[in-house]
């Protein structure tokens, strides 16, 4: 069972992700649960597969560079 994480521990690194890691956040974070995941940390891979799918939210969200911020 995934630990209780309140909404700013995901969202937090996955904007330090975003802003270090740029267009490849996502796949670092992915790498990063996989990694775990392969070592036996079942949490840690849950989290880090959380922090991805935020990154995926927020990537959404970005507006393109031809969209006009109103």
């Amino acid at each position: 069972m995934l630990p209780h994480m309140e909404d700013v521990d995901v969202w937090r690194p996955a904007h330090h992700m975003m802003k270090r890691y740029g267009d490849d956040a996502a796949l670092r974070a992915t790498k990063r649960a996989d990694a775990l995941q392969a070592a036996g940390d079942r949490e840690g891979a849950q989290i880090w597969r959380r922090i991805a799918s935020a990154i995926g939210d927020l990537e959404r969200e970005k507006p393109s560079d031809s969209q006009p911020l109103i």
